[in-house]
């Protein structure tokens, strides 16, 4: 069990869905999951962030009722990218099985959704090109290199670049 805590904007787009104002704790490895709606160049875009490892998965806003579904898929092909073992990807799914939409409850997330979408608008061209070719949410993010280099971007502190040390 988990929380997918939206911002408002995504909140907005998903009408009618539910919120908990306060949920139980997550039981899965990755903890609560936050989701923001971007909006880079022609693409609508869901960036979907872990709480404990700052891990993203980037999926395309529409169809917005499947983003939930998206999401268990997209955080698997992630994972697989990094070559964890496959017994730990699929507890990390079957406890990602039930989720309970939120609010966001940090402005940590916010502030790392909008590192995360400035690099992301780097990549317009081909990220715009992935989406409109049907491609899933591992190719989108990690379309300019190997699950090597993703690994290695994923693993990279967000406020840490080069040009600062």
């Amino acid at each position: 069990m988990f929380t997918l805590r939206c911002t408002q904007r995504l909140l907005t787009r998903l009408k009618g869905a539910r919120t908990e104002i306060a949920a139980a704790e997550p039981t899965t490895l990755l903890g609560d999951w936050y989701a923001n709606l971007l909006h880079i160049g022609r693409l609508q875009l869901v960036l979907a962030v872990s709480e404990r490892t700052f891990l993203p998965v980037v999926l395309p806003a529409a169809p917005v009722s499947s983003i939930v579904a998206r999401l268990h898929s997209g955080v698997g092909d992630v994972l697989r990218a990094l070559r964890l073992d496959i017994a730990s990807i699929d507890r990390e799914l079957a406890e990602m099985g039930t989720v309970v939409l939120g609010r966001t409850a940090s402005r940590q997330y916010t502030a790392i959704s909008l590192e995360f979408e400035r690099r992301l608008a780097a990549l317009t061209r081909p990220l715009e090109h992935a989406v409109e070719g049907g491609t899933n949410a591992l190719q989108v993010f990690s379309v300019s290199g190997s699950a090597e280099r993703c690994r290695a971007q994923v693993c990279r502190s967000p406020y840490r670049s080069r040009d600062r040390g």
